[in-house]
């Protein structure tokens, strides 16, 4: 095999070799941005439920909440149509 045929297959591996590891660096950026995603959807939903325990323990809060509730409801609307989940 001549110097120069050896020379133009090893660049060509590497540069191969580039390639595959530029793919593999794409695909686990991908596979990163959807776990970071992914617990920060989990920390805003523990953070909902965070803040409804705390108006859960709040007496006053919780007797105001199911008063509006029960009037919506007695008027006919939807509680998620003006605002209350």
């Amino acid at each position: 095999m001549k110097t120069n045929t050896f020379i133009t297959l090893s660049t060509a591996t590497a540069n191969i070799g580039v390639l595959v590891g530029l793919i593999f660096l794409l695909v686990e950026l991908k596979q990163t941005r959807k776990i970071a995603l992914s617990e920060i959807r989990q920390e805003r939903t523990m953070s909902v439920i965070d803040e409804y325990a705390s108006f859960a323990s709040d007496k006053a809060f919780s007797d105001i909440l199911h008063t509006r509730r029960s009037m919506t409801v007695n008027l006919g609307l939807s509680p998620s149509r003006i605002g209350i989940r």
